[in-house]
């Protein structure tokens, strides 16, 4: 008995020219009015003009038979202004005391929408023998959309879209450290934000796919630490940690509350110098990156959106570096350096490419970014005559 084997074959065929112009004019101004009281303000200006030619398809190919899996086509054109302006008023009393709060405004002539966004900041220093600062933040985001983000995967645009709301509440502190006779500085901060209004989207291999719509509500709480300063006298190194938690509801989807495609629960990092003894000059850094993996899933399917989580990030990097510094007027120093990223090789996932077979089922392929890079600069710098 002879087993007969059929071959598979994926096909994404693309034709698509996108052409933008955008231009901008902003001013920004500050007015010392005097030792207590700072007043900032600013406006600006934006026209864009916008082709967007789009011919895609998904083909697959087993057995002879050949079916579209999605296709995409459109010829969209826009051309719209966009106009805002902000005022910001900074009052300090004293040393102990800093309050800033002001206010962003904004219009876009394609969908009518106007736009308000009040802040506020506060920032304490008690009178206490180490010194230490507390900060508070509040306000409300409102981020405009640009044309991607009116373009659904069909290719037609959503004209009536808003933008983008969000609550922030932000709260901090910041302590100086004496730690072997030399300052660190200690940082923390929590933060909640609740948002509405949100354009939700997939990551497809390297693209994000807009559903075009706000029929979606957010939330994302979280919290980052970090230490900096002279672990090794004359060379500033630092250790930072922070964890996140975010989801989001499509009111279309019936799945409730889901893994964002940002929600990267855990993220740690190490910065490290050093240098010769007696030699300043001659220095060595070592730089770590951990990342716990981001959900993923199938594009284009809702009832698995952010099902599967991806493997970690993990990073090492190394570098080297000479400085050489000259007594003419002419040339000043000349920095080298080299470095290997990525040292030990780790394959670390960017994405994933899904691949349909003839009877609906699809699999999920990862693309890894590089293993190791080597880098090397100079830097010159001249010095004045």
């Amino acid at each position: 008995m002879q087993r007969k084997h059929h071959r598979h074959w994926d096909f994404q065929f693309a034709r698509n020219r996108f052409r933008a112009t955008v231009l901008g004019f902003e001013n920004r101004s500050i007015w010392e009015v005097n030792t207590r009281n700072r007043i900032e303000w600013g406006a600006k200006a934006g026209w864009e003009q916008i082709e967007d030619v789009l011919g895609e398809a998904v083909l697959s190919d087993s057995a002879g038979t050949m079916t579209v899996n999605s296709q995409a086509t459109a010829h969209n054109q826009l051309s719209t202004q966009r106009f805002s302006g902000y005022l910001q008023h900074t009052f300090s009393p004293n040393n102990q005391h800093r309050l800033t709060y002001g206010a962003r405004m904004g219009y876009w002539t394609l969908n009518g929408q106007w736009l308000v966004s009040p802040t506020l900041q506060y920032a304490f220093q008690p009178d206490w023998e180490k010194e230490v600062v507390f900060k508070f933040a509040a306000g409300v985001y409102r981020q405009p959309p640009f044309y991607r983000e009116l373009r659904a995967p069909s290719g037609q645009l959503n004209e009536n879209l808003k933008a983008q709301s969000s609550l922030h509440i932000i709260g901090g502190a910041e302590r100086r450290l004496k730690l072997w006779g030399r300052d660190f500085f200690l940082t923390s901060e929590a933060y909640y934000k609740k948002l509405w209004d949100v354009v939700a989207y997939d990551v497809e291999n390297v693209r994000l796919r807009y559903y075009a719509n706000n029929y979606t509500q957010a939330y994302a709480f979280g919290g980052d630490i970090r230490l900096s300063g002279e672990f090794v006298k004359g060379a500033e190194s630092w250790f930072s940690l922070g964890v996140l938690n975010t989801k989001e509801d499509l009111s279309f989807d019936q799945q409730g509350h889901v893994r964002r495609p940002t929600d990267q629960r855990l993220t740690a990092s190490v910065f490290f110098q050093d240098h010769l003894p007696g030699n300043p000059t001659l220095r060595v850094y070592l730089n770590g990156i951990y990342g716990s993996g981001l959900p993923f899933g199938p594009p284009r399917n809702l009832n698995y959106r952010s099902a599967f989580t991806g493997p970690s990030y993990r990073r090492v990097d190394i570098g080297f570096s000479k400085i050489f510094r000259f007594q003419g007027n002419t040339l000043e120093s000349l920095w080298i350096g080299a470095e290997v990223l990525n040292l030990l090789g780790s394959r670390n996932v960017l994405s994933y490419t899904w691949i349909h077979d003839i009877g609906g089922s699809q699999y999920a392929v990862p693309n890894s970014l590089s293993a190791r890079f080597l880098n090397a600069r100079m830097i010159l710098k001249l010095g004045r005559e």
